[in-house]
């Protein structure tokens, strides 16, 4: 699950490409002067709510909470992303890759806490090279990029999946009683509800070829994909092109069918997740069988 979580690391990965090397002592003097210490020749680090007590990250712990990337110069401010009022995992706390990688800087913070690293922009612009750059940089204007983290969660891998297994238990449960689900679930844990039986006369089986218009859910109703206003999707049957909850719950459906599939995390995107799908997530779809042949 290791390799998978580095992958959740998003913008932080983009970090670990900084350099060493003089941005200008001007914008150095800026963030002394702003009370941001240096961790590293390129790296400045300011905490703005501390939380001394809080569990301190060691190798290999998973690191989980919220993120913000901001860019700073005389003459802009402008947030690149963020994932405030989502928290997700952030990284896997690891050693330093190299002297300038801030993500060997997380050994420091704690639980808890809010922290900002900040690194000049010329810094970057050193290695990337100026044409990788936002159209708003300008060498030697002082700007900086500011990765500001709250770190929300610090557990070690197995805390990790078990919180997320529980969670999501929990949920399941609580959406089976709210939604008055009485149908029970296969071997598997999928839940089947067909809403509209289709009127058509060729079922779902391997090696067929299914249209499905879908919008799929999580347990919170969160929608975070669907085929509304688009083609519907088009797969065959069986030959593992969607997820396994899919490929069970079409099954022996017919054209016109409109079903809901209640997929457990183990069938669907497992103990990883997929981009807006969290780790160990039971997802929710609304399908109607649009045509098979």
């Amino acid at each position: 699950m290791n390799k998978t979580l580095r992958n959740a690391t998003l913008m932080v990965a983009a970090v670990s490409l900084l350099a060493a090397c003089n941005s200008g002592s001007d914008v150095q003097s800026k963030l002394k002067k702003d009370g941001y210490t240096q961790v590293k020749t390129a790296i400045y680090s300011k905490v703005i709510q501390a939380n001394p007590n809080g569990r301190v990250p060691q190798r290999g712990d998973i690191i989980s909470g919220e993120m913000q990337v901001r860019y700073m110069s005389p003459d802009i401010d402008t947030i690149i992303g963020d994932n405030n009022g989502h928290p997700t995992v952030l990284l896997v706390a690891d050693s330093s890759r190299n002297s300038i990688d801030p993500t060997g800087c997380i050994f420091g913070t704690h639980e808890g806490e809010k922290v900002i690293f900040a690194i000049p922009a010329d810094s970057v612009s050193a290695v990337i090279g100026s044409e990788q750059m936002p159209s708003f940089y300008k060498a030697g204007n002082g700007g900086a990029f500011y990765y500001e983290f709250n770190i929300m969660n610090v557990e070690t891998e197995a805390e990790f999946g078990e919180r997320y297994r529980l969670q999501d238990s929990a949920a399941l449960k609580n959406f089976i009683q709210q939604n008055n689900i009485t149908e029970k679930p296969s071997s598997t844990g999928l839940y089947r509800i067909v809403r509209t039986a289709g009127n058509g006369t060729v079922k779902v089986a391997k090696g067929k070829t299914v249209s499905v218009h879908y919008t799929g859910r999580l347990l919170s109703g969160e929608v975070f994909d669907s085929s509304e206003g688009r083609e519907p999707i088009s797969i065959e049957a069986g030959a593992g092109q969607v997820i396994e909850g899919w490929e069970e719950g079409l099954m022996g459906l017919t054209a016109g069918t409109k079903a809901t599939l209640i997929i457990p995390y183990q069938i669907g995107y497992g103990e990883s997740g997929r981009g807006p799908i969290p780790p160990f997530s039971t997802m929710v779809f609304d399908v109607e069988v649009v045509d098979v042949k």
